[in-house]
């Protein structure tokens, strides 16, 4: 099995994927997007060049913490969360500094799961790389261009999550500024229409 790759001289191989929900794996292994699918990371064997982490926060900082030993044989583990802060802090107490490196492409939906999954999703977007000076950079932002992401740039991690915090807000004030005032459109203050700007 092998994903579609932007750049046609590579082929990116798929071995395994890890979801705890059994639909996602069945879907995910129906679809050839995996060779095998595992209901946990320590049920994967951790054969991979490059391991994403699509997990929420919390979640991702319990499995850098749990299988920090594992992943250190990884050559390239990424996130794709929001917020990195949080997560950058686990990596070097974990001494997983020089494998670990924190991405957020800027091109999400409302949805999530494997339904939610569209083979062009990262054409053409953008993408930050937040990771300590000893990290796999370079390997990072291959994987990235490989499959399609276009404007590729490395932020420190305060400032990706001021920026990112500050998008949000600027986004909320301005749907909450041009709403119209009714009943139902007053409280509660929903941005959830604003699906692709994560």
């Amino acid at each position: 099995m092998t994903v579609e790759s932007r750049t046609p001289e590579i082929v990116i191989r798929v071995p395994g994927g890890v979801d705890a929900d059994p639909a996602a794996r069945d879907a995910a292994t129906r679809a050839d997007v995996v060779h095998q699918a595992y209901a946990s990371l320590s049920d994967f064997d951790g054969l991979t060049d490059v391991l994403v982490m699509a997990t929420p926060v919390s979640v991702t900082a319990a499995l850098l913490r749990t299988h920090a030993a594992r992943l250190r044989r990884i050559p390239l583990v990424m996130d794709i969360g929001s917020v990195k802060a949080g997560v950058l802090d686990i990596v070097p107490e974990e001494g997983i500094s020089r494998v670990f490196v924190g991405a957020h492409p800027v091109c999400g939906i409302e949805r999530s799961g494997f339904d939610a999954s569209r083979a062009e999703r990262f054409d053409g977007a953008p993408v930050w790389l937040v990771a300590d000076d000893d990290a796999p950079l370079q390997a990072a932002e291959q994987f990235w261009r490989m499959i399609g992401a276009a404007a590729i740039r490395r932020i420190y991690p305060p400032a990706h999550d001021m920026l990112v915090g500050a998008a949000s807000h600027m986004r909320s004030s301005l749907q909450v500024s041009s709403a119209e005032p009714s009943p139902s459109s007053v409280f509660p203050v929903n941005v959830s229409g604003l699906a692709a700007a994560t």
